[in-house]
């Protein structure tokens, strides 16, 4: 036993420095070894014993032990993100027993390989970077808005220490080769920290202390897929050109122009060409000074190479096979579209079986089918499902009530939280009370114009009508929509009153004054920084992931409404499958073929109950005859 926790503590240290000198070998074992060390020490013993139920407990989710499981705290925070919680999959665990489970084990696993204690070092040191946190907090923006200190305090700091660069060293240049360094996880928090300098060196009311410590001008840096691709500027001109060409659906004679895809296609066009374009550089096929890539394309041994390359790039694991299989799929009639006829190429790419389209990879992910197979069998989940937007709208109603009688204006994070919810409750109303609608429609929604897609009839009507070029299946979404029992129609309106202003309130406005701004936007969920633009999809799926996960208590992307309520109409009504097939904006062909799992099931139970219905009348005849 340890006389003092000093030594303790000295153990602990020499259990981090063994980790870190055989990777390899060491286990989540150490981490147990280590509390059991401090409880020894005296340290308190219920914290230690809790992080080591905790470890247990997550580590059995995944069938693992302590001793199975390498010591890697890089490996934990994969396996086990902050929003990582899902009832399908952690039934035995609350998501708040999970969270507290997850921090307890991580600060653990943390002491044990030498993070924390390396990570505590950074911080409290007293250079430049500790001087500007301390400036920054006194400033009244960042009283108010205290999380847009966050990347500034946090990975840029740390970062920028390792290389020995304080605040008046940094500029563009260095900021980017940090990014270029940096693990994924810092990647984002680096290049929001550059958005936020840039930001406030161009304000006036803090460019003056901006100046002071960041006295060279830095640029926005942003994550760009030409760059990622290494494709040169001119030839992405060119491939522009060639996607506007196999983008052509039919020539319109009266209007005199070309119908095309849909933008989300001919960016799968582009990605594609970039990608094999990309890949015959990387081959050594194609010049990056050469001054078309057409020439390159038209031969079959480069656009084989380019394909090998992208194959290669699959087996690595640095591009996704679904990828891999969309670009060898699509590129020949992307290239005979645009005139290029490579004769043996269909062929090379049949012969690669990776390549070849699979039913069972275009069937719905087993985790979805988890999800809507939990819908079916749990009438509790489903009724929370189903009127998740009363949830949202309820806890947003008391974050304006809290402020208005309190008799002030809500602060920032209210706005945004106020601005989130209300957004999420939308969808999710128009989702249930409406159709299911793909979220590209719901974020391209219009209010205003010629011919607004939403358009308040009355008091007690509203129309939907999504246009035909605008839908998956080239068919018109028309929708009318009337007060119901579970208050679809009413969240709808409650949002238009009193949650779509609040995008264009700033700081210190009233909500009344912001009404008149926005009229002038046409869009019926804006995004928030730019009145004439809808909310960008990233945005959106953040806040539906985090909303839907804290206030309904439900973990799922937005797609899975409509999953959703397909798979659970499927089962309840497999005889109305016309009406879920228009319902949905689908085939009937496409129905059946996307949710053919529900039926196979729905199947497997009636088989079963008959079984069970024939034992049951068998061992009564039995009984009735005396035997």
């Amino acid at each position: 036993m340890f006389q003092t926790i000093e030594e303790a503590y000295a153990a602990d240290a020499a259990i981090a420095t063994s980790a870190r000198a055989n990777p390899a070998s060491a286990t989540m074992d150490c981490v147990i070894d280590m509390l059991d060390m401090e409880i020894a020490a005296g340290e308190p013993k219920s914290s230690r014993e809790r992080a080591k139920t905790a470890l247990h407990s997550l580590l059995k989710g995944h069938n693992r032990t302590p001793g199975t499981t390498a010591l890697s705290l890089e490996w934990f925070d994969n396996q086990f993100p902050y929003d990582g919680w899902s009832p399908l999959r952690l039934n035995n665990l609350s998501q708040n027993t999970y969270r507290d489970y997850r921090k307890r084990a991580r600060e653990a696993i943390s002491r044990a390989t030498g993070d924390t204690s390396y990570r505590r070092h950074q911080r409290a040191r007293v250079d430049q970077w500790h001087e500007l946190e301390v400036t920054l907090k006194q400033l009244p923006y960042f009283l108010e808005t205290p999380q847009e200190l966050i990347p500034l305090t946090s990975a840029l700091p740390r970062r920028a220490r390792e290389r020995n660069l304080q605040p008046v060293e940094i500029t563009s240049e260095n900021l980017a080769g940090l990014i270029a360094d940096a693990p994924n996880g810092d990647r984002k928090s680096l290049r929001n920290a550059a958005r936020r300098i840039h930001k406030f060196q161009q304000d006036p009311d803090t460019s003056e202390v901006f100046k002071k410590f960041f006295p060279n001008q830095i640029e926005l840096i942003r994550s760009d897929v030409r760059h990622s691709l290494n494709v040169p500027e001119h030839f992405c001109r060119e491939i522009d050109e060639m996607v506007e060409r196999s983008s052509r659906m039919h020539y319109v004679r009266i209007k005199q122009c070309w119908e095309l895809y849909s933008v989300g296609t001919q960016s799968v066009h582009r990605n594609i060409l970039r990608r094999v374009v990309a890949a015959m550089i990387t081959a050594g096929d194609l010049l990056p000074t050469a001054n078309t890539c057409r020439s390159a394309l038209q031969q079959q041994d480069f656009v084989e190479a380019a394909l090998r390359v992208v194959h290669q790039r699959a087996v690595s694991g640095s591009l996704a096979w679904s990828t891999a299989r969309v670009t060898a799929t699509h590129l020949p009639c992307i290239l005979e579209r645009n005139e290029i006829y490579l004769p043996d190429l269909r062929a090379m790419i049949t012969e690669v079986k990776e390549f070849r389209h699979s039913m069972k990879a275009a069937e719905m992910p087993e985790e979805t089918k988890e999800f809507c197979r939990a819908l079916i069998e749990r009438p509790a989940l489903l009724a929370d499902f189903g009127t998740a937007h009363l949830a949202l709208r309820t806890e947003a109603d008391r974050i304006l009530n809290r402020a208005r009688s309190d008799g002030r204006h809500m602060t920032q994070i209210e706005k945004a939280n106020i601005r989130q919810l209300g957004t999420i409750a939308l969808f999710c109303a128009i989702e249930t009370g409406g159709a299911p609608i793909r979220v590209d429609n719901f974020l391209k929604t219009s209010i205003s114009g010629s011919n607004p897609w939403l358009l308040r009839k009355s008091s007690t009507e509203l129309r939907l009508f999504i246009p035909a070029r605008h839908t998956k299946n080239r068919k018109p979404i028309k929708v009318t929509m009337e007060p119901d029992e579970i208050g679809c129609f009413d969240t709808i309106t409650w949002y238009l009153e009193k949650i779509r202003p609040c995008f264009f309130a700033p700081a210190g406005s009233d909500l009344c004054a912001a009404k008149a701004r926005a009229e002038r936007c046409k869009y019926l969920v804006p995004a928030v920084h730019s009145a004439d633009k809808p909310l960008n999809y990233r945005s959106f799926a953040d806040w539906f992931a985090r909303w839907m996960r804290d206030i309904v208590r439900i973990v799922c992307r937005p797609h899975n409404f409509r999953h959703g309520q397909a798979s659970v109409l499927y089962f309840g009504f497999p005889d109305r499958i016309d009406v879920i097939a228009e319902r949905l904006g689908d085939t009937i062909e496409t129905v059946v073929k996307s949710y053919a799992w529900v039926h196979s099931e729905i199947v497997a139970r009636q088989g079963q109950q008959m079984l069970v219905d024939m034992i049951r009348n068998s061992r009564h005849k039995t009984v009735s005859r005396g035997v």
